[in-house]
């Protein structure tokens, strides 16, 4: 009677779950309706269109190098410089100001990342190593 009880327990649990997943299954499907949109058509100004880097803060490069010529050892604001130029897809000029810093710490990891992906950027790979 006892292996009985449990059979009938585990088939009932079982029938419960099959159920349950069937219902289920079909609300789903009746509450989510399918939504069908036109396909969108390109102007003629957006298939040429490209992403641009953004423009060239000089009124920041004027305080930064202002800043550098005053005191040659300021790592942060040589570091600064090179993320502008970088940001600005200026990557030489980027990788002299990166090479300035690291110059001066060796340790700056985020200046040794940026410089390895502006060798990268201007063909020089073999240098990002």
């Amino acid at each position: 009677m006892r292996a009985e009880s449990i059979v009938f327990a585990i088939a009932g649990i079982v029938f419960g779950f099959i159920v349950g997943w069937i219902v289920g299954a079909q609300q789903a499907s009746q509450s989510s309706p399918v939504v069908t949109t036109a396909p969108q058509t390109l102007t003629s100004g957006a298939t040429n269109q490209t992403r641009q880097p953004p423009v060239l803060d000089e009124d920041r490069v004027k305080v930064l190098t202002t800043i550098i010529e005053n005191d040659p050892e300021q790592v942060d604001a040589k570091v600064q410089l090179a993320n502008l130029y970088y940001d600005a897809a200026q990557f030489e000029d980027a990788i002299g100001w990166y090479e300035a810093a690291l110059a001066i710490d060796e340790s700056n990891v985020d200046a040794s990342t940026d410089l390895g992906v502006s060798y990268y950027y201007t063909n020089q790979a073999d240098r990002a190593l």
